[in-house]
């Protein structure tokens, strides 16, 4: 079972993100801050982190350059409701509002690369 940490500062995204990736087969964790998913990441394991960028105290951006240097074998997506250019990221982007259909895709096509990279 793959394990995703969901990090965003808007409990309602993050509940309804949960329920619908708990009922698609992964293990959930979920944060309301950079700082207290960092604090998980060193408790746990995760295959996927999945963090909205514009948070306050520490932005998504922030947070996915720790995790690339502190846990390296985890995978990060991020996540806005703002409009950026995808060339200006180093990671897959989610564009607000999404549906449960074009997550589930990007999660399928991120860990697919993933797997093409590890064999």
């Amino acid at each position: 079972m793959k394990r995703i940490l969901i990090v965003d500062d808007e409990p309602l995204i993050l509940e309804m993100l949960a329920k619908h990736l708990e009922t698609t087969g992964y293990y959930v964790a979920t944060a309301t801050s950079g700082k207290i998913a960092l604090q998980i990441m060193i408790e746990r394991d995760f295959d996927i982190l999945l963090s909205d960028i514009m948070m306050p105290e520490m932005s998504g951006f922030e947070l996915a350059e720790m995790v690339k240097k502190n846990f390296p074998d985890t995978s990060t997506i991020l996540m806005t409701g703002f409009d950026l250019a995808d060339n200006m990221l180093d990671y897959p982007l989610l564009r607000k509002p999404f549906r449960n259909t074009e997550l589930t895709n990007v999660l399928s096509i991120h860990q697919n690369e993933a797997k093409y990279i590890i064999e």
